[in-house]
């Protein structure tokens, strides 16, 4: 089955974070894009997002903060 590819801000909305974050996250090699394009775009895949999601609700810990899972959306 092909994977499904978003966009950083339907990433984001998922994460219940900005998409800021997310490239905060992608510098510091939290949260790495399963595609960059040359010119700068980022994609994450459905499965990349719900395996962050499943890990961070495993450690209740995301980015060194503590989680309101009620933002956090599994498609």
């Amino acid at each position: 089955m092909a994977e499904t590819y978003i966009k950083i801000g339907e990433a984001a909305r998922m994460l219940g974070v900005s998409p800021s974050t997310l490239g905060s996250w992608q510098d510091k090699g939290i949260l790495v894009p399963a595609q960059i394009f040359p010119s700068g775009h980022r994609r994450y895949t459905v499965s990349q997002i719900q395996e962050f999601i499943r890990t961070q609700e495993n450690t209740s810990m995301m980015s060194g903060e503590a989680v309101s899972y009620t933002h956090l959306t599994l498609p």
